[in-house]
This record gives C-alpha cells, sequence and structure tokens, in this order.
C-alpha cells in the first residue's frame, strides 16, 4: 500500500516490487540455511532442504494419504531433491524414468544404479541381440506366458503392450524384426541398439544418471517424501522413489523396510540337470519339435518347443518353459522330477509297427525309420538304440521285438530323471518378489506408501522365454512413469 502512495510510474513500480520479492528470497534462504539441522540437499538447486522460497518458514504435518490423494502428496509436501529417484538403472527403471521426464519435463528425475553400467540384462539378453519382447500383443493372451502374474497383468497389458513398445521404438528409429517363434529382436541383432536409443532419449529430455551409486537403505521422510541414503554419494531427498532393483535382494529388502509383503523369491527359466548314462555325449544335439512333461510330487506340467542336449543334461525354450511354470513345485521338491519326452509329437503312423516291419526290409543294421527321418538327428538316434542294449551294427534280425517295441517307446515317451537345475545365468529371472495384492496395477503405486512405486521384476511376475520378462519391465515402467507425470506436472 505504501509503495502504491509514493510511486505512481509504472515502471518504477515494476523495479520496486522485483527488488523486494528478491530481498525476500535472499532472506528466506539465510533463515532456512541456519535453522536447517539436514544441510542442503544434493539436488537442491542451492536451495535449503526442506523450506520453500517464502519469507515465513513453517514446519508442514502430512495430512494421511487417500486413494485420491496417492501420486501427488510427496510432491506437495517436500521439496527437498529431486521429485524422483529411481533405484535400479535396468530396462524398468531407465524407461519409467525417460517417460516420466518426457511427459512432465519440470520434474527432476535421478537413476541411481550401483553397477559401472547402466542396462546390463539388456546388453546380455539374447545372446547379446536383446529379445526387447514378443510378437504376440493380445493382453489376455499376452498375460497367458507369465505363469506369476497371468491373472493381474491383463489390465495393466491393456493399457501398455508389445505393440506399444514397438511403436515406441520404431517411433525413435530403431528398426525391429520378428522370428518365426515370435519374438522381437533390433534388425541390427544387437543389444546396443536398444541401449543408444534408451540412453539418447534419457540425455535428451534431461535424466540424470549416476553410476557406481549403491543404495545401502530407504525410508520415508519426516516431513513426506523420501529418505536414501547411498555408500558414496551421502543422504539424498526425494519426493517420490521409485524401486526397479530387478532380482536385487537389497531391493526386496527396501520393499519390506518400507511396509510391503515379499513372495519368497526362487529361480525360474533354468535348464535341468540329468544323469543319464551317455547323455553328456551328444551336449549341442537338439530336436526342433517336442512335448516335455514334467511330473513332480504336487502335478504335471506340459511345453512344446525345441530341445537342446547340454553337458549337464536339457535346455532350450520347452525346458526354461516348464521350467518357469514348475518354478514353485520344483523348488519345494529339491529339484527331482521325472521328464517325459516325445520326441516326434504329432506322428500320426505307428512308430512300433513301422520299427517292427524294418527286420523284413532291405535294412540290415537298426536303421532309422523314414517317418522319423529329420525329427530325430542320428546321433540321438545311436542314443535310443544304445539305451535299449541294441547295438548299432547288430543285424536286425538278431534284434528281440521287445527291445524294438520299448525303441519305439522311447521315441514317443523318453523318460529322463531330473536331479537339479543347471548353472544360473545373469539373464534368467526369478519368480517371487513385492506381492501385487500391495500394488496399484493402474499406475505400479504402493497401496500402502503413497509416492512409492515399483516397475519391474522387483514384483511378483515372471514371463517365460521369449521376450515376456523384457515386456513386464517395460509395462510397469510406462505405467509408473506415466502415473507420476500426471501427478506432479
Amino acid at each position: 500500500k505504501k509503495i502504491r502512495k509514493k510511486v505512481s510510474c509504472t515502471p518504477c513500480l515494476g523495479r520496486r516490487r522485483a527488488t523486494m520479492r528478491t530481498t525476500a528470497r535472499a532472506t528466506c534462504r539465510t533463515r532456512a540455511a541456519s535453522t536447517s539441522s539436514r544441510g542442503p540437499s544434493h539436488f537442491g538447486g542451492g536451495r535449503a532442504a526442506g523450506y520453500s522460497s517464502t519469507v515465513t518458514v513453517a514446519k508442514r504435518v502430512a495430512p494421511p494419504v487417500s486413494p485420491d490423494q496417492r501420486g501427488t502428496r510427496a510432491a506437495s509436501t517436500s521439496s527437498r531433491g529431486p521429485s524422483l529417484v529411481v533405484v535400479g538403472g535396468g530396462a524398468a527403471g531407465y524407461f519409467s524414468a525417460v517417460i516420466a521426464k518426457a511427459k512432465a519435463p519440470s520434474m527432476d528425475v535421478l537413476i541411481l544404479e550401483s553397477s559401472p553400467r547402466t542396462l546390463g540384462k539388456v546388453r546380455i539378453s539374447g545372446g547379446g541381440r536383446c529379445n526387447v519382447t514378443n510378437v504376440e500383443s493380445d493382453p489376455v493372451r499376452l498375460a497367458g506366458h507369465y505363469p506369476a502374474g497371468h491373472k493381474e497383468l491383463k489390465g495393466p497389458f491393456h493399457r501398455f503392450n508389445s505393440m506399444d513398445m514397438r511403436d515406441w521404438l520404431e517411433d525413435r528409429g530403431v528398426e525391429l524384426k520378428v522370428e518365426p517363434d515370435g519374438r522381437v529382436f533390433p534388425k541390427s541383432n544387437s543389444s546396443e541398439t536398444i541401449i543408444n536409443c534408451l540412453v539418447s532419449e534419457a540425455d535428451r529430455v534431461g535424466v540424470e544418471v549416476r553410476t557406481g551409486c549403491s543404495v545401502t537403505s530407504v525410508a520415508e521422510g519426516r516431513g513426506g517424501g523420501f529418505h536414501v541414503t547411498t555408500a558414496k554419494e551421502g543422504d539424498i531427498e526425494s519426493s517420490n522413489l521409485l524401486l526397479a532393483t530387478g532380482s536385487s535382494r537389497a531391493g526386496w529388502g527396501f520393499a519390506k523396510d518400507l511396509g510391503h509383503t515379499i513372495v519368497r523369491p526362487i529361480p525360474s527359466l533354468f535348464t535341468f540337470k540329468v544323469p543319464e548314462r551317455g547323455l553328456r555325449d551328444l551336449a549341442g544335439v537338439s530336436v526342433q519339435d517336442t512335448v516335455c512333461a514334467l511330473r513332480t510330487a504336487r502335478g504335471k506340467f506340459e511345453q512344446r518347443g525345441p530341445l537342446l542336449v547340454t553337458h549337464w543334461g536339457v535346455s532350450g525354450p520347452a525346458i526354461l518353459k516348464l521350467s518357469a511354470w514348475a518354478a514353485r513345485e520344483l523348488s519345494e521338491s529339491g529339484y527331482g522330477a521325472t521328464l517325459l519326452v516325445d520326441l516326434c509329437p504329432g506322428l500320426d503312423s505307428d512308430l512300433e509297427l513301422e520299427i517292427l516291419r524294418m527286420k523284413k526290409s532291405k535294412y540290415k543294421t537298426p536303421h532309422l525309420p523314414l517317418s522319423l527321418s529329420g525329427r530325430i538327428p542320428r546321433r540321438l538316434w545311436g542314443f535310443l538304440l544304445g539305451r535299449r542294449g541294441i547295438d548299432a551294427e547288430s543285424r536286425y534280425s538278431e534284434v528281440k521285438d521287445a527291445a524294438l517295441r520299448g525303441l519305439a517307446r522311447d521315441c514317443r515317451k523318453l523318460e529322463l530323471p531330473v536331479q537339479g537345475k543347471g548353472p544360473f545365468k545373469e539373464e534368467f529371472v526369478t519368480s517371487g518378489g513385492v506381492d501385487l495384492k500391495e500394488i496399484d496395477l493402474k499406475t505400479m503405486e504402493s497401496k500402502l506408501v503413497g509416492g512409492l512405486y515399483f516397475a519391474g521384476e522387483i514384483v511378483n511376475v515372471d514371463g517365460e522365454t521369449g521376450g515376456f520378462n523384457f515386456q513386464n519391465a517395460w509395462t510397469g515402467g510406462f505405467l509408473s512413469g506415466s502415473a507420476l507425470a500426471a501427478g506432479l506436472h
């Protein structure tokens, strides 16, 4: 009022008001710096942690979180540090950070990755080619490829599925190809294509990334938001927190510390140890079409697909799918089971009769039947003969009918003992994690703690081999990033 009485010139009045605002801000910073016991935030842009740029400073008490307020409460009650801290620089965390920052440019987004480089599993996936997703895009059928989460993921896949991810990549210049089995790869056959796309997009929108930064603990802040403690960078205050730590036990520990239930994590997508005599000599032999049935103490599981013989047993898509669907049962049984393999599914002819008739044919030795040509490799045929005590050089007329009938049965139902799982590989996943009942699957936000989000393998979701686990990461990242942007825009 005094300014209006003494100043009639509009430009002068504007300058006087600007001077007063500048003085007020300076006064606020001086008071905050002298009264704050926390000291400045690492990412507060020079402002004292916990105080806004007003002359009057008052402690605010966060109201209870209602469902309608989730996602926005932390942003309104905390001005310390970045708007969002993402713990984990893998596929899910990186994608969520990019989506959030792209949709809400005013957000300060920080990724903390403990490894020297981000996107580690993307780099080694598919033998370095990166099986980025699967061609299946129908939400219901797509969800059917997830042993854990097949019911819960139908909704999320209606919002963002494999076709949406392919469009997102292609819109940014990534050329993709679909292989006969439905797996989607970059045309370059290099995971670096996907990595470069994500890194370039993060740079473009302004996501901050810190590698070699190990998080040791997380907790809710006293005045709202979150308190993140790191091994080298000290403490970081954040308005919102996204846990995307993959199959890290530390990540599950953080979620548990914040009140969440953890479904016991167990290995998924692993190979089988088969101590079958002579099988080790066939390492590298594959059968392109098999039906594999796994019989455990708690049930029977069946999958169709290629099978590969390894130095320790069997592998291949059919085996990996079996391991995913039977992960819990195998874990509880100590990884002991019986594997039944049909080496010639869909064969219409009577194989036993065909093999018996060959005794009267022109073949002098136990020759591979014509109906099995192209189905069973000759080395595997020799193994099957040996199992029945048949000498590959013996005359057909010398082989007993009982042995030939057993040979025919082995072709249709080869019984192998499973006694353990094969060596664990980094690109494989786990079943278990944060209970889906405690997460809002529309936004991936915690139902227990406002401003806390999850994405990727940290939650109790695991998919079959074929790009499905990456799609879970992309979908969780998109939903969480979009929700964060909507709450903070």
